[in-house]
Formats: structure tokens, C-alpha cells, sequence
């Protein structure tokens, strides 16, 4: 008990996290109860697995009391669509920081042996809340849009080979019927990039805040904003600053945010950019205007308030959807599969189905340097070395359609759409074995009839 998890996270190399994330991004997540509960983020650098000495970090979502951990979630929780930060969940650490909360709300949130979350109504407030901040997390965002490009970098398109399959799709009617969202239509355009791997972009300039800030305040100067807020829904209001992004949850001279008014906001401060987010109470009404005052202060004289007058408004406008809708969209939309070959190396899967952040577009990542492809060439003759090579990556390709066309529909997609992907990716690995004699030997060896 002698060791906290502020031990372990002093034993971290600097030089091992996400730039941004060295000490540790802040938020201040406002509970129902009126209680604050501080929370830091840190992004590791993706293990290097060649490094024998390299000290493999603690992920995940951990709540401390005392600088002990006690309940905790795995990595899973910032990969599922309330988070939606897959491609660096693997990589994050999020520590709540539950000390000054009152013996009330501690009970309500811990199991009497610490080590377990209850399933109360504040932590479920909790949970919402930190999900919101960490997807619409401007870092975090940006990170797990990096890395998923790193991921696909060196992919390239085989627009002979996918042409093929829409011809494929478009001339078999069983088939059509079953990719019912890959229905003959016109073939999207190419994209501006010659592959879809290539990403132009620049690399940002790093962030250096000072020690103590000297202004928050908007764009145009003003620490005075009115925002609408819809009812049963959050609204975002932001401030421009220049200080560290650890200076609310650092050990000395610490900032302190606190807030006056009807409606008090969570808040996260990161890279010059103090963001807060106020959530609509269930009982608000419609035309209630409400003034929030937020101080921003320290124990080195240091003073700021910002001023932010919250109006509720009427919920947002869902629109509705007509009943065929989706159908003729799809009959009318693109229907080119987004199949993209990369080089991941001879032992990884040899497909994969990978998610864009911040959308539902999947993608089929076909591995062109897979031993299971180079196997399954050395079984054929040198001229029918293309047929096995489109043989292997598009019957696997509409293996992938199909497993997906069967769960997406399934509650296990909505609950837990990554590791259906996965569970994708390793029956495709088991079919690989066998594809390439299934589509050229046995249709050979069918019966004829008599």
C-alpha cells in the first residue's frame, strides 16, 4: 500500500509518451452531485517490441483514492463507440482521481471492496461524462487519426482486381441480393490521391506552455460568451490560453477551476485550449437563461474569470427517415467495395477490417506479404500464379462481406463492434488455409451429372 500509482508513473520514461501527454492531460469532470472529479490522460508511444529493456505501461481507466487504484476498466472502454479512439486504446491511460469525494458518493461509486465500479446512476453520470470528453478530445482525436494512417500508410488500391469484383457482384444476382449494401450502381471516382494510403499533411508544431497562464479568454478577446444549450444535450464553449497542459492537476502551485450558477461544466485544458462542456439537466425547461461564472485561479496569485450565459433551447431536430430510405440510398449510392492491400508482413493476419475514426466506413485491408499467400503459390504452377493471387485476397475479401453482412444486425455489433471485427479477422486467417484449393481444384472435381 506504501506504493501508489504515481510511483509507477514517475518510472515512465517522458520520452516513451505522446507528446502533449508527458504530465498528463487534464479534465474536470462535474458529477451531479456538485463534486469535481479530476482526471489525466496519457498516450504511450507504440511499444517497441525489439527493445528487451522497453517497460511495457499500465493502460486502461483507473479510479484512485489516495493515489492507490482501486476500481478499474481495460482498454476496451475508449474502443467502443461512446469513446471511439480504437487505434490508440491500446496505448491510453485515464486515472480518475476520487480523494476528495464525500463517504456518500464514494459508496455509490465503489463496491465495499474498492476494487470493483457499482453500477449506480452517479457512475453511470461519471462514465457519460468522460466519454464525451475523451471523443470530442481535440488530441486524443487528432492521435488516433495519425496512427490509423500509420496503419494503412503503405496501402495501394488493385483497381483491375476490384473492378473485377464489382463485375463479380453486379453479374450474380445471389450475390447482389446477399451485399445488399454493395448493390450494381455507378463505381465511386477515384480518390485525389494516387493511393489510399498517401495522406498530405504537415506535421504540427509542438506545444510549449508556460508554467502560469496569463490570459483565457476567446479568440476576439472576450472572456464573456453566450451559448444555446438544447435540451437533453450538451453545448461546447471554448477559451484560448498559454499555459502547460497539466497545470490543473499538477502538485504544485496548481490551478483550481470552480463555478457558480445553475449550470456547471466539465472542463479539459489542452495544448492552449481550455474547452468546457455544460450538460443539459432532465428537468430544464425551455427559455431558462442561466449565468455561469467560472474562476480559474492559484496559490501564485493568479486570477482569471470567464463569464458564460447558457440559454436552453429546444432539442435539436432529429430528422427522420422515410421508410425505403436506406434502400434506395444504397441502390443509388457507389458500389465499389473499399478493398485496399497493404504490406503488413509475413506473419500478420491476411485480412483485416479496419473502421475510419469518426465514421462507420469500414475498409477490407487484404496483406499482400502474408505466408499464407505465398504457401498457397508454391501448390500451383507459374501460370496460375494470378489466378491464386485474386483467388486469395477477393475470396477472402467476400468471406469478410459476408461474416459482416451476417452480424452487423446482430446486438453484439452494437455492443462491441471491434471485437466482432476482430472475430472477422481470425476466421478469415482459418479460411486462408484452405481458399485457394476450394476455388480452382474443387470445382474440378464436381460430379457430372449422369
Amino acid at each position: 500500500m506504501q506504493t501508489t500509482i504515481w510511483n509507477r508513473i514517475a518510472k515512465w520514461n517522458r520520452k516513451n509518451l505522446e507528446p502533449g501527454f508527458e504530465e498528463g492531460a487534464s479534465i474536470q469532470i462535474k458529477l451531479m452531485t456538485g463534486e469535481t472529479i479530476p482526471a489525466e490522460v496519457r498516450v504511450f508511444k507504440i511499444l517497441d517490441k525489439d527493445d528487451p529493456d522497453a517497460d511495457a505501461p499500465q493502460t486502461g481507466l483507473r479510479a484512485l483514492i489516495n493515489g492507490q487504484s482501486h476500481a478499474k476498466r481495460d482498454t476496451q472502454f475508449f474502443k467502443t463507440g461512446a469513446v471511439d479512439l480504437e487505434h490508440i486504446a491500446g496505448s491510453m491511460l485515464v486515472t480518475l482521481d476520487c480523494t476528495s469525494l464525500n463517504q456518500t458518493s464514494r459508496n455509490a461509486i465503489f463496491m465495499a471492496n474498492r476494487e470493483t465500479f457499482r453500477e449506480d446512476d452517479l457512475l453511470k453520470d461519471l462514465f457519460k461524462k468522460l466519454q464525451k470528453e475523451l471523443k470530442n478530445h481535440e488530441g486524443l482525436k487528432a492521435l488516433n487519426q495519425q496512427r490509423y494512417e500509420e496503419k494503412i500508410k503503405n496501402a495501394t488500391s488493385d483497381d483491375l482486381g476490384i473492378s473485377a469484383l464489382e463485375e463479380l457482384l453486379a453479374n450474380d444476382p445471389s450475390l447482389a441480393d446477399l451485399f445488399s449494401s454493395m448493390l450494381p450502381g455507378k463505381v465511386a471516382a477515384a480518390t485525389a490521391t494516387k493511393n489510399p494510403g498517401d495522406k498530405v499533411t504537415g506535421k504540427p508544431d509542438e506545444y510549449v506552455g508556460k508554467e502560469f497562464p496569463t490570459y483565457f479568454k476567446r479568440a476576439d478577446g472576450m472572456t464573456v460568451v453566450r451559448v444555446d444549450l438544447p435540451k437533453g444535450d450538451d453545448t461546447r464553449v471554448s477559451f484560448i490560453t498559454d499555459v502547460a497542459n497539466n497545470y490543473l492537476t499538477r502538485d504544485k502551485h496548481p490551478g483550481v477551476v470552480t463555478t457558480t450558477g445553475s449550470f456547471e461544466p466539465s472542463s479539459r485544458l489542452f495544448n492552449g485550449r481550455f474547452t468546457l462542456t455544460f450538460h443539459c439537466p432532465k428537468k430544464a425547461v425551455v427559455g431558462t437563461a442561466e449565468t455561469t461564472e467560472v474562476l480559474i485561479k492559484d496559490d501564485a496569485n493568479h486570477s482569471f474569470k470567464l463569464t458564460i450565459h447558457v440559454t436552453v433551447v429546444k432539442e435539436r431536430e432529429k430528422r427522420e427517415r422515410e421508410p425505403n430510405q436506406d434502400k434506395v440510398q444504397t441502390q443509388e449510392s457507389p458500389s465499389r467495395p473499399d478493398v485496399i492491400e497493404v504490406n503488413n508482413g509475413a506473419d500478420a493476419l491476411p485480412l483485416t477490417v479496419e473502421r475510419e475514426p469518426g465514421s462507420t466506413r469500414l475498409k477490407l485491408a487484404l496483406n499482400k506479404d502474408s505466408h499464407l499467400l505465398e504457401q498457397a503459390k508454391h501448390t500451383r504452377p507459374p501460370e496460375e500464379q494470378p489466378a491464386v493471387d485474386f483467388v486469395f485476397k477477393y475470396g477472402l475479401a467476400l468471406i469478410a462481406m459476408g461474416l459482416l453482412e451476417n452480424v452487423k444486425p446482430t446486438p453484439a455489433w452494437k455492443e462491441n463492434e471491434e471485437q466482432c471485427r476482430k472475430d472477422i479477422n481470425a476466421h478469415c486467417a482459418g479460411v486462408a488455409r484452405v481458399i485457394v484449393p476450394l476455388c480452382l481444384t474443387l470445382p474440378k472435381k464436381l460430379p457430372k451429372a449422369a
